[in-house]
């Protein structure tokens, strides 16, 4: 689980959920070794002013992994939040993760925090 809170208020927001919609496909590398993975949007309660929830799926070794990625907005603040499992990952745990990140935030916050 990873989570990152930055300033940037509204317009960052934007700008990283426009990413985040335009990507479908992409590679993820450890070393010598690469994977390719899928993301498309997921259907998330809503949280924070504003959100999007994205799942991302790949395999490796005939193992598939699955990361959910939610994108929020609080006050000036964007935090965004990767959870991730095999097969499956569990939606009520990712929406009290977020929820337990969102709390963090005041309306206030703009310094860059992060926690992996």
């Amino acid at each position: 689980m990873g989570e990152r809170l930055i300033p940037g208020g509204a317009s960052k927001y934007a700008a990283v959920k426009e990413s985040l919609d335009a990507c479908h496909t992409f590679t993820i590398s450890s070393g010598s070794s690469s994977v390719s993975a899928t993301m498309s949007a997921l259907s998330f309660p809503p949280v924070g002013q504003k959100s999007a929830a994205y799942g991302v799926s790949f395999t490796v070794d005939g193992t598939t992994g699955v990361e959910d990625v939610v994108l929020a907005l609080k006050g000036p603040t964007v935090m965004g939040l990767v959870y991730g499992d095999v097969n499956s990952v569990d939606v009520t745990m990712v929406e009290g993760l977020t929820n337990q990140a969102l709390a963090k935030v005041s309306p206030a916050t703009t310094k860059v925090t992060g926690s992996t």
